[in-house]
């Protein structure tokens, strides 16, 4: 872990949840190389997939050799059986080390969670459920339909429009991700980033995006939100 000054004043952290809160960067490696094969491309290693992997998912394919007409022509059919198959795995997905130790102590000190995603709102809220989680998240912020990653909608936008309606300032969000993606548009928005080890992307990758922090354990996350009175 790096070790940085603690953070003050912070009143919501949002969370990703594949492989950040959620532990299921396995599922997710195995059925995104069901499609690689399926669609034209080469086997890949779990080292090939945290080198590659991206959102919108249709790149990630497209680099690992999948023809891009055929993904073009029906990408729904590759969302689908990406999903079958995930499905079945991430139903005996617990969450990542830390996880409800961190949740427990926000929850106690009043800081607000609040889960921003690419998967489906729907997908999230069941897993919640089954994990005993729910009443941990203000809000679940995330897609209406399993094809929307494919694409890439903008998770940003979402977020901006969630902090400006509940009034939230900058310095009062911290946003903690295992990928580039939140790290880019935290800090564009003038959030406190966090990134996680060990989800979808190589340590490499999450160095390069130089987040504030990088912790390999989310209950690491404790002792820097501690201050402003917090204990």
């Amino acid at each position: 872990m790096i070790l940085m000054p603690t953070l003050s004043n912070v009143k919501l952290v949002v969370f990703d949840w594949n492989a950040t809160l959620f532990a299921d960067t396995a599922a997710t490696f195995e059925s995104s190389s069901r499609v690689v094969k399926a669609y034209g491309g080469k086997g890949i290693t779990l080292k090939q997939f945290r080198t590659s992997f991206g959102v919108p998912v249709m790149d990630f394919y497209i680099a690992n050799g999948c023809s891009k007409a055929l993904l073009r022509k029906n990408p729904e059919t590759a969302s689908a059986m990406f999903h079958d198959y995930y499905e079945k795995r991430a139903a005996k997905c617990r969450t990542r080390a830390g996880a409800k130790k961190l949740l427990q102590w926000l929850e106690k000190h009043s800081v607000k969670s609040i889960i921003l995603s690419d998967h489906t709102v729907e997908g999230i809220a069941s897993h919640l459920r089954r994990l005993g989680l729910e009443k941990f998240f203000d809000a679940v912020v995330a897609n209406s339909s399993r094809h929307s990653s494919l694409n890439g909608l903008h998770k940003s936008d979402s977020l901006k429009h969630y902090l400006k309606t509940h009034g939230y300032s900058s310095k009062e969000v911290v946003v903690v991700g295992d990928g580039p993606q939140e790290m880019e548009f935290g800090r564009k928005m003038g959030l406190t980033t966090i990134t996680i080890t060990h989800g979808y992307y190589s340590a490499e990758r999450l160095k390069a995006e130089k987040p504030d922090f990088i912790v390999s354990n989310l209950a690491e996350i404790i002792p820097l939100v501690r201050g402003n009175g917090i204990r």
